[in-house]
């Protein structure tokens, strides 16, 4: 059994960045992976574009979570709604996590209980989200030219931010053309996002020189005069 105080912000972090599709074309993705190690449940989701990893120590820690705790499990978009829905007793009163191999994930909360269907075949082929995080953080920033960043992903990482960490600012920094941008906050949530291939042109200006085209004139132009009071 593994008590976590904050599921629900933890799941909110994530849940905008893994993939939607009515069709369930990538089973895996659609949904949040939850997983533990020795000392942290993570709460990983991806589409593909954008890669949220949010992760929190369970309560009452004693020491390191022992072996016969630590799995994954994946939580599908209906397993969340449900979750939502869930209140605790009281303020202080953790969600109860209990996972077996072979059965589905119960989470109690209070009084009420919700059953997870076994995913464990979709969670085994859910990306390596640490190998992919330890390639990135490897790699020293360095960027040469601008970036092209798609907005509607941009604006996922304003998403299910918890109260104490509103004003946490993000640090953000990119390794290289077309590789992902890095997006971290506090001690425990980072994610990757992918920049947007832009189509190169031989008679159109792209990126920055696109830019500094289209507005040269208006920024070098003389101020209008204002009509007098």
């Amino acid at each position: 059994m593994l008590p976590i105080h904050d599921l629900n912000a933890l799941l909110a972090q994530v849940a905008p960045h893994m993939y939607t599709d009515a069709y369930d074309l990538l089973p895996p993705l659609n949904g949040v992976l939850l997983e533990t190690d020795a000392s942290h449940l993570y709460a990983v989701a991806t589409d593909r574009y954008s890669f949220a990893i949010a992760r929190t120590r369970p309560a009452r820690e004693r020491g390191a979570i022992p072996a016969a705790q630590r799995w994954r499990a994946l939580l599908s978009p209906a397993d969340l709604r449900a979750l939502r829905t869930m209140r605790p007793l009281a303020a202080e009163e953790p969600a109860e996590l209990d996972y077996r191999p072979g059965r589905q994930l119960e989470i109690r909360i209070g009084e009420q209980t919700l059953r997870t269907a076994d995913r464990s075949e979709k969670a085994e082929r859910f990306p390596n989200w640490r190998s992919l995080l330890a390639q990135t953080l490897e790699r020293e920033p360095e960027l040469p030219d601008d970036l092209a960043l798609n907005p509607t992903y941009l604006a996922r990482w304003s998403k299910g931010i918890p109260r104490q960490d509103r004003y946490v600012p993000l640090t953000v920094w990119a390794t290289g053309a077309g590789k992902p941008i890095v997006f971290a906050r506090g001690e425990d949530f980072i994610g990757l996002q992918m920049p947007v291939t832009r189509e190169p042109s031989d008679d159109q200006p792209t990126g920055r020189e696109a830019v500094r085209h289209a507005w040269a004139a208006d920024a070098t132009a003389a101020e209008p005069h204002r009509a007098a009071a």
